[in-house]
C-alpha cells in the first residue's frame, strides 16, 4: 500500500447573512496524506492507519478527484521476497 499525498479545494459552508454582491468563494486549499485504499474514476479513499497484518484499515477519507489539485507518491513498501 503507497502512501500519498493530496493537495485538494476543500468544500465549506457559511451560515451568516450577507449581502449578495459581497459573497466571494472561498478557497480552501487542504493538503492530506495517507494510505491510499482505492480510487475510481470518481473519488480517491485514503486511510490514517493501516495494520499490514491484518489487512486493516482505520479513518477513511474519500476525497472527490474534482476537488484534487495535485498529488504525490511518498512511499511504497518493499515487495516481499517468496
Amino acid at each position: 500500500m503507497r502512501i500519498i499525498a493530496i493537495e485538494w479545494l476543500d468544500a465549506c459552508s457559511d451560515a451568516s447573512w450577507v449581502e449578495i454582491g459581497s459573497v466571494l468563494p472561498p478557497t480552501q486549499k487542504t493538503r492530506s496524506v495517507g494510505f491510499l485504499v482505492s480510487e475510481n474514476d470518481i473519488v480517491v479513499t485514503i486511510a490514517h492507519t493501516w495494520d499490514e497484518e491484518t489487512k486493516h484499515v482505520n479513518g477513511l477519507m474519500h476525497i472527490p478527484k474534482a476537488m484534487i489539485l495535485k498529488r504525490s507518491y511518498l512511499w511504497r513498501p518493499a515487495k516481499r521476497k517468496s
